[in-house]
Order: C-alpha cells, then sequence, then structure tokens
C-alpha cells in the first residue's frame, strides 16, 4: 500500500501495519504455546516410561504429521526436552530418550509429581525424597560454613523464618533461608537441587499447605532449630535436625491427608 499524499489520511497503513504485526506475534505465540504443549506431552511419557531410556522418538516429520504441527514447532518441543536432559539428539541416528532419574533440571521437577498423580503413594515417596535431600544437603553445607560469617549472614533470613506469619510468608521465608545457604557456598550443584525444591513447593500443588499450613508446628520446628544452629557443632546439627525431621513427618501426613481428600 502507498502512503497517502499530504492532505490524505495515513492511518490505513498504520492500521494495517499493526494488524500485519499483531497476527505475527499471535501465530508465534501460538507456535510456542504448542510446542510447550508438546513438549510437556512427551516429557510426560518418558518419566511414565512410555519411552524408555535409549530408544529413538518418532523423527521431526512424524511428530509434525502426528500433532498437526510444522517441523519448527516440533523441533522447539525437542529443544525443551534437550534443555531438561530427557534427550539427546545423535547425527545419524535421531532423538534418543535418556534416563530421567539423572536429569536434576528444575523444570522437571513438578512434572514428576504430575507424572504419578494417579497414585497418591508415589507422590508422597516423591516428596519425602526431595525433602530428604534438602536436609542431607542442608547438613553438608553447614559443615562447610564460617561461623562468623553464618551468624551475620543467617541472621535476617532466620528471624523470617521464625515471625512469618502467614502461610505465603513462612514459604518466602522458608525458600530464602536456601537461598541464602547457597550463596554462602557458591555452590552451583547445591543451588540446582534447592531450586528442584523451590519448583515442587511452588508449582505441585498441596506441597506448600503441607509444608506451611500449620503455623505452630512450623514455628515450633525452626524456633528448635535455630537454637540448635546457635550452639553450633556437631551437638548442636543433630538438634537442628531432629526439628526439622520433626516438622518433615508432620508435612508428610498432611500431604497424605491432602492426596486423599
Amino acid at each position: 500500500m502507498v502512503k497517502p499524499t499530504l492532505g490524505g489520511s495515513s492511518w490505513a497503513l498504520d492500521r494495517d501495519a499493526s494488524l500485519a504485526l499483531n497476527v505475527g506475534d499471535a501465530e508465534q505465540s501460538t507456535s510456542l504455546g504448542r510446542a510447550d504443549s508438546l513438549a510437556h506431552d512427551l516429557a510426560l511419557r518418558i518419566l511414565r516410561g512410555e519411552n524408555q531410556p535409549d530408544a529413538l522418538l518418532p523423527s521431526v516429520r512424524s511428530l509434525a504429521e502426528q500433532h498437526s504441527m510444522t517441523p519448527p514447532t516440533v523441533q522447539r518441543a525437542l529443544c525443551t526436552l534437550h534443555g531438561m536432559g530427557l534427550v539427546r539428539a545423535t547425527h545419524g541416528r535421531g532423538v534418543e530418550v535418556q534416563n530421567p532419574n539423572s536429569c536434576c533440571s528444575p523444570r522437571l521437577a513438578p512434572l514428576r509429581f504430575e507424572a504419578v498423580a494417579d497414585d497418591a503413594d508415589a507422590s508422597v515417596k516423591l516428596l519425602e525424597r526431595h525433602l530428604d535431600m534438602r536436609l542431607d544437603l542442608a547438613g553438608l553445607l553447614v559443615a562447610r560454613f564460617d561461623a562468623a560469617e553464618a551468624i551475620r549472614n543467617f541472621a535476617l533470613p532466620l528471624a523470617r523464618v521464625t515471625t512469618a506469619d502467614t502461610e505465603v510468608a513462612r514459604m518466602e521465608a522458608d525458600l530464602g533461608l536456601n537461598d541464602t545457604a547457597v550463596q554462602m557456598v557458591d555452590n552451583f550443584l547445591a543451588g540446582a537441587a534447592l531450586r528442584c525444591l523451590e519448583a515442587v513447593v511452588r508449582e505441585v500443588p498441596g506441597v506448600a499447605v503441607a509444608l506451611y499450613g500449620d503455623g505452630d508446628m512450623y514455628t515450633q520446628s525452626m524456633n528448635e532449630a535455630v537454637r540448635g544452629i546457635a550452639m553450633g557443632g556437631d551437638g548442636g546439627w543433630h538438634r537442628a535436625r531432629a526439628a526439622v525431621l520433626r516438622w518433615h513427618a508432620h508435612s508428610i501426613e498432611r500431604y497424605k491427608h491432602l492426596m486423599a481428600l
């Protein structure tokens, strides 16, 4: 379209250009949404064992035909799976499924719960595994802390943990404690593990309620844990660990109850 000369109206060109851009944005957004949807479905199939490790996924062309998508959309979905560690592309062979138990992407953590959504016992075991991992990791991190630095860096996060008075505030304070610990040791592996737990807490239905819904139990346990940490030494850590274990056990029972509803 030729832009009208002076004295005419230019709104038609601006409108048509805007519409073209909006249509392009909408198509791209739809494509990305479909790619995410396909990646989600394929990830669940892998987590459920429907696609076994070392097996090949169908070709890009086959997946595009099966799901009525364009090959570039399928490629984006496969890139997402690759980022999660669930697949690996091998030249001359295709896209190979990896062992999901060796993948530790935080994006994958909530999907593990979705994959066993119909199995309450499996969901409970997954949560127990994440909480055990956090506690074991905490023990390893505490051993690396400088006492004076720990007192200085943990003072404010611990105060927030023991004074939080709502479920959301308790959750944010507790996750903030994880962040402080990771920053102190500057360990990317510890960070990745705790990011998995954070994704579970924030995204898996019922987990935050189970962990932080009982304010009295959480506050009592954390106050006891703080006193143990303040004691220092092995005795102090054992006291703190015992308090956290009581909270974990109580939270697991709450989660079981929620799963049964």
